[in-house]
């Protein structure tokens, strides 16, 4: 199912390039380092950055598949 759905998002380009960690090829180290970069950058020219992190993990244990997929 997992497959299926990663197949659908890529071939209508739904998911944003930057989206790493569930992706083949894509690592949740290689976001934590593109996260520290788009941090670091901005305070390298005095600017700040904020940041809004949210963890969707457990939300989806929570879902009944069948109520998911309708």
């Amino acid at each position: 199912m997992a497959g299926y759905l990663r197949q659908v998002c890529h071939k209508n380009d739904w998911l944003y390039e930057e989206l790493h960690g569930f992706r083949p090829g894509y690592s949740s180290e290689n976001q934590d380092v593109h996260s520290m970069l788009d941090i670091a950058d901005p305070l390298d020219e005095g600017v700040g950055t904020d940041a809004n992190i949210i963890d969707f993990t457990k939300a989806f244990d929570l879902i009944p598949l069948d109520r998911l997929l309708t």
